[in-house]
């Protein structure tokens, strides 16, 4: 029996060979677009993404070291991990990639997987449950350099909430239990000295930063030599669903490049909000490669990730829709403009917001098990 799956590896192999050698190529004719693509990126590395991830990943790493996780199942697992079905350890996991960002979820949950304090289809969920974009890039970067109105930024940070909080539910494993409520295999090997747990704290924050910062700098070449190409130009130029297509397209490439493209086409807010809104959710493959070099090693699949992240990202649209429509359509200029001049204390915002959809969150669940009582 004839089987077309070595031809089609080898098919693949050869157009891999054929979009590298097409890369090297461009790079060659275009050093110049290269090297200010690699200072961008460098610059990127230096000024906001070290600064920012690697304190987080080494005092998430001690925090790990010394079962933080352990500590705050108790209090966090009831309200975070019980209506979905998960370990309460992975309470801290989701709510650090709540508050720091892509790729801090993935990188925590390989950490209980190795710890042997989730199984893999527990792991293979949370994955995506803790896949989120942080507060500061949406309310930040997105929000006030890029849309220029804090107001979109609310719409944002709901629907990238609410969307993973939909994923979550939807991937609700049915056979899975919470009895267990606080870990699913305790580690009781003694706990390391604070200098060593420090010590190994940095080393693999140094690890996955310099990882997740070369990723940065390659895509951030690869974006100038396509921004720079005279076909894309061209594209954005012409007509403008084209543009909007490949604006789009750009965006499930490079997410913060992407947005600014979006923010720049000619069409209704609420289609500018919905389509950042699903970049934002989906990430974008230069996220998704951070994370599948952090998941390789343990088997996840990251075909099965990447298709929920799509689905995340068109509920993510459709709430952005919705809450536009519903909330934001016909409110006054002169309250947009408090709103944009208002200044906002972002640290007590996020909080009263993940709060509140916690809170929320435990509600619908208690409901839905009233409605659904236990069969004695």
């Amino acid at each position: 029996m004839i089987t077309t799956k070595p031809n089609s590896k080898k098919n693949n192999n050869k157009l891999g060979i054929l979009l590298i050698t097409s890369i090297l190529i461009f790079v060659l004719i275009y050093p110049e677009t290269c090297m200010e693509g690699c200072s961008k990126g460098l610059e990127l590395f230096v000024t906001a993404l070290f600064p920012t991830l690697f304190p987080f990943l080494v005092l998430c790493n001690i925090l790990i070291h010394f079962k933080g996780e352990e500590f705050y199942a108790p209090y966090l697992g009831p309200l975070i991990c019980k209506p979905l079905k998960l370990p309460s350890s992975c309470s801290i996991v989701i709510l650090i990639s709540f508050l720091c960002g892509y790729p801090m979820g993935a990188k925590y949950t390989c950490s209980l997987y190795e710890n042997k304090q989730i199984t893999y289809d527990n792991a293979q969920r949370l994955l995506n449950i803790a896949s989120n974009a942080s507060p500061l890039f949406i309310l930040g970067t997105v929000s006030l350099s890029i849309l220029k109105n804090s107001f979109y930024g609310i719409i944002l940070l709901l629907s990238n909430y609410l969307s993973c909080i939909l994923m979550g539910l939807l991937l609700n494993n049915k056979n899975s239990s919470h009895k267990n409520n606080t870990v699913l295999l305790t580690n009781k090997n003694a706990l390391p000295s604070f200098a060593k747990a420090f010590s190994m704290s940095i080393d693999d924050g140094i690890s996955v930063t310099i990882k997740v910062g070369a990723y940065v700098i390659i895509f951030s070449v690869l974006n100038n030599l396509i921004m720079k190409s005279q076909v894309f130009n061209s594209l954005i130029s012409s007509n403008n669903i084209i543009r909007v297509i490949s604006s789009f397209l750009m965006s499930l490439f490079e997410l913060t490049n992407g947005c600014m493209l979006i923010s720049s086409i000619n069409a209704p807010v609420y289609i500018k909000l919905g389509l950042i809104s699903f970049a934002i959710s989906f990430s974008g493959i230069c996220i998704i490669l951070q994370v599948y070099s952090i998941v390789i090693s343990h088997g996840f699949s990251i075909k099965k990730y990447v298709i929920r992240k799509l689905f995340q990202g068109m509920l993510s649209f459709l709430i952005t829709v919705a809450i536009y429509f519903t909330l934001f359509q016909n409110i006054s200029s002169t309250t947009m403009a408090y709103c944009y001049k208002a200044d906002y204390k972002a640290k007590y915002f996020i909080m009263i917001i993940l709060t509140l959809l916690l809170l929320v969150f435990n509600v619908l669940f208690s409901i839905k098990k009233q409605n659904h009582p236990k069969k004695s």
